[in-house]
């Protein structure tokens, strides 16, 4: 990911490359100590994870005084959306869940996440849950809370776009949507993010 990461950047910018790093990464302390998290009272693990994602705002912004913030944001696309889908499917591969399918497989991967990973920050409930529908409701998003204080909230939508290209690959025996939009996310205006998961149907059995 690092060569991909350096060849788009430098596609846009070209030998200004090194510059742009460090000023992004000036930026990313900047912001970093601007928001919350920066406090003593705010839970450190919490706090160390969105300390990451202020590199993404660093970068999107610095990115944006140079080439202009539509085509910042395209590039923050190129890089977010892989490295996302890359990082979560490291972590679903790591969990060696070969020996499950259907239902009882995409419940130890949300079980995992939610209690081990970036994701127990979030506040989720459960609409649904049977044999063959998850519908989940994230009704608080830290990604977005960091972004919006960071002042790029549209970034947020870059991380939704990772679960509309990992869900379909890591559980082929499930559609997954958001009901009857894409963007029924927090990062669109709404409320809460859907997750709706419903197990197909094999062709010989509709």
């Amino acid at each position: 990911m690092i060569i991909h990461i350096i060849s788009t950047l430098r596609s846009e910018v070209g030998a200004a490359l090194p510059v742009l790093v460090g000023m992004s990464l000036l930026e990313k302390n900047k912001i970093f100590r601007q928001t919350r998290w920066a406090s003593d009272s705010v839970c450190r693990q919490e706090a160390a994870y969105v300390k990451r994602l202020a590199m993404a705002s660093g970068l999107y912004l610095k990115l944006g005084e140079k080439i202009g913030k539509q085509k910042a944001f395209d590039v923050m696309r190129r890089l977010l959306v892989p490295i996302g889908c890359n990082a979560v499917r490291k972590l679903f591969n790591s969990l060696n869940l070969a020996d499950l399918s259907g239902m009882p497989r995409l419940m130890a991967f949300n079980d995992f996440m939610f209690k081990n990973d970036e994701a127990k920050f979030n506040v989720r409930e459960y609409i649904t849950l049977n044999e063959t529908t998850c519908h989940y409701i994230i009704k608080r998003c830290v990604v977005y809370d960091f972004f919006l204080e960071a002042g790029t909230p549209e970034l947020t939508s870059l991380i939704c776009d990772v679960d509309k290209e990992f869900f379909p690959q890591a559980f082929p025996d499930f559609s997954f949507d958001r009901g009857d939009c894409w963007e029924n996310t927090i990062a669109y205006g709404k409320n809460h993010c859907d997750f709706i998961l419903n197990k197909k149907i094999p062709r010989h059995q509709k």
